[in-house]
């Protein structure tokens, strides 16, 4: 194979992997903070179960973290963790939802 065809694969291979770190590694880590805090509080992965029968809970946690806080209150007071990383978390699972739902449809 010559020098530009195998450029070339390598070129492609590289588009078709998710580049992570385009994701901020402390924005990643505070939302496993409030799974690791949700996982230790409930059950790992008990959220799964009750997004499923009732997303509204999770739409209205996210409306209360960001009330929160723009109200000025930057850090929830039961976990200690960001009123942001707990909203973002909320909007995470209901996108887990939701990609879970469209995949069905397939």
């Amino acid at each position: 194979m010559c020098k530009a065809k195998t450029i070339a694969k390598l070129k492609e291979k590289k588009k078709q992997k998710y580049r992570t770190l385009l994701f901020p590694l402390n924005v990643f880590k505070e939302l496993i903070k409030v799974y690791e805090y949700g996982a230790n509080k409930y059950e790992v992965d008990d959220w799964k179960t009750h997004v499923e029968k009732t997303p509204e809970d999770f739409i209205n946690a996210f409306y209360r973290h960001i009330h929160s806080h723009l109200e000025g209150e930057l850090r929830d007071k039961e976990s200690g963790l960001p009123h942001l990383a707990h909203a973002i978390t909320n909007l995470c699972n209901l996108l887990w939802l939701a990609l879970k739902k469209e995949k069905k449809k397939k």
